[in-house]
């Protein structure tokens, strides 16, 4: 999670802030080597949660399920937001500053002290979401610092994933061409429909707010995509 909260609170300026987001790192995507999942998965998000607000916005004609939607909408949609945020505006040396304030976020403070590398490795379980959707779950090992008191490591701002759908095992995560990040546990990953039944593997390990990688956890996790 990022130190300052940059998502604004408010619905108005949360809906605006996402627009200038999604389109500016969209128009930016091969100049700020944005991988096209990473901007995809979101694009779903963002269909899902303008719609929604569409039809919640308007506070004289709105039912209490449409607030409902429009809350649930927001809330996946900013669990996907944040990390993308941090790992591909705050953290991507090919963003300028001028580039962040155009999109109302503040630059990041370089002269922090520095942050050694996360030394554990994450536990991850993936479960079944609604329709084809998968929940990437991580935490702490059992046995690990602090497990009882906190889901990351001291250290840690958030878990790496390197994944791939389909065909042979992966040996390695340079075997996984899709990368997503995230500061909060669970992680959502959407897929089509017709993806239903094929497999899915990924790698993982803890990243700390400079962007410095742990190890990678052995051997990939596994399985089937709802």
């Amino acid at each position: 999670m990022l130190k300052h909260d940059i998502i604004p609170p408010q619905d108005i300026e949360f809906n605006i802030f996402q627009e200038v987001v999604v389109s500016t790192s969209t128009t930016n995507m091969l100049g700020w080597n944005i991988p096209a999942a990473n901007l995809s998965n979101l694009q779903v998000l963002q269909t899902a949660w303008a719609a929604a607000w569409l039809v919640a916005k308007d506070r004289g004609n709105r039912s209490k399920a449409q607030v409902m939607a429009k809350t649930v909408a927001r809330k996946q949609y900013e669990a996907a937001l944040r990390p993308f945020v941090q790992q591909w505006v705050q953290l991507n040396s090919a963003v300028t500053n001028a580039d962040r304030v155009s999109m109302n976020i503040k630059p990041r403070d370089k002269t922090r002290t520095k942050i050694p590398a996360p030394s554990t490795l994450p536990m991850v379980e993936i479960m079944p979401g609604n329709g084809s959707t998968l929940l990437l779950n991580f935490r702490q090992q059992p046995e690990a610092n602090g497990s009882s008191r906190r889901g990351k490591p001291e250290g840690a701002a958030s878990c790496e994933f390197y994944y791939k759908v389909d065909g042979d095992a992966p040996a390695s995560p340079a075997d996984c061409p899709m990368r997503i990040m995230a500061t909060r546990s669970p992680v959502m990953l959407n897929f089509d429909s017709g993806m239903s039944g094929r497999r899915i593997w990924t790698y993982s390990r803890w990243m700390n707010a400079t962007g410095q990688g742990g190890q990678w956890i052995i051997n990939a996790v596994s399985a089937v995509i709802p």
